[in-house]
């Protein structure tokens, strides 16, 4: 979770906003992020692209969220990181 709240500072430069692009991640997965605190929620989606790992699994704390949101925010976060 820390490590995103990084991300974010390494993609935006201030740790309270978030790239305009993660936009289109909240609504594929019906978050407002009127409704939430969007760097927190930003740092947690990072955390849950990581926590897909299998040997990971068990101290995964998102188990009620889609495996396919997983899957989605791990696509995003790697093409974030590697358009540094």
């Amino acid at each position: 979770h820390e490590l995103g709240h990084c991300v974010n500072i390494a993609l935006t430069g201030n740790p309270e906003v978030v790239p305009e692009d993660f936009a289109l991640v909240t609504s594929l997965i019906g978050v407002n992020q009127d409704d939430c605190d969007v760097s927190e929620f930003f740092a947690h989606c990072f955390a849950m692209s990581l926590l897909i790992e299998a040997e990971l699994l068990s101290a995964d704390p998102f188990e009620t969220v889609p495996q396919n949101h997983k899957q989605m925010f791990r696509v995003y976060f790697q093409h974030k990181i590697q358009n540094l």
